[in-house]
C-alpha cells in the first residue's frame, strides 16, 4: 500500500515538474504552438503581443497548478508520516490553493475575452449598445481551440492527480 502511495507521489511530482517547465516556457513565449496551434508565430507585431500576454496568463495558471499539486503531495507525505496536525494544515492550504486555481482560471478567460476591449475603450464608447452587443455575440474567436483544449487537459490532469493521491 505504501509503495503504491509513494509511486503516486512520484508521478505527481513529475507532473508538477512538467507544469513548471510549461509555465516557464509559456512565460518566455516559447512553445506557444501548444496554446495556439498553427496561429503561433505569425510574425505580426500585434499578434505577437497578444501571444506574449496569452503565454504569461497561462504561465500563471500553470504556476498555481504546480502549487496545488505540491500541496497535495505534501499532504500525502504528512499522512504517510503519521503527522495528523501537519496533514490538517496542508489540507487547509490545499483548499485555499484550489480556490485560487479556480479564481485564476476564471480570470484567465475574462482577461483573454476582454483584452482588445480594454485597449480600444475610447473607440468602443462611440458605438451604440446594439452594435456592441452584436459584436460581442459574433466574436467567438477570442480563444483558439488549442487554448481551450489545453486548459481542459490541465484541469483533467489536476483532477486525476487529486484522485490518485486521495485514493491511498
Amino acid at each position: 500500500m505504501q509503495a503504491v502511495a509513494i509511486a503516486a507521489i512520484v508521478v505527481s511530482v513529475f507532473i508538477a515538474g512538467l507544469f513548471a517547465l510549461l509555465a516557464w516556457k509559456f512565460n518566455q513565449s516559447s512553445w506557444m504552438f501548444l496554446l495556439m496551434g498553427r496561429l503561433a508565430d505569425t510574425g505580426d507585431h500585434k499578434a505577437m503581443e497578444k501571444q506574449d500576454k496569452l503565454g504569461k496568463r497561462m504561465a500563471l495558471v500553470l504556476a498555481v497548478s504546480v502549487v496545488l499539486i505540491l500541496t497535495l503531495v505534501f499532504y500525502d507525505i504528512a499522512r504517510l508520516a503519521n503527522q495528523p496536525d501537519l496533514a490538517w494544515g496542508l489540507g487547509l492550504l490545499n483548499n485555499v490553493v484550489f480556490l485560487a486555481e479556480v479564481a485564476v482560471i476564471i480570470w484567465f478567460f475574462i482577461a483573454q475575452r476582454f483584452q482588445d476591449e480594454w485597449k480600444n475603450w475610447d473607440e468602443r464608447k462611440e458605438r451604440t449598445p446594439q452594435q456592441k452587443y452584436r459584436e460581442r455575440i459574433a466574436r467567438i474567436n477570442h480563444l483558439s481551440t488549442p487554448t481551450i483544449l489545453f486548459i481542459t487537459i490541465v484541469v483533467l490532469v489536476l483532477f486525476g492527480v487529486g484522485y490518485i493521491l486521495s485514493a491511498f
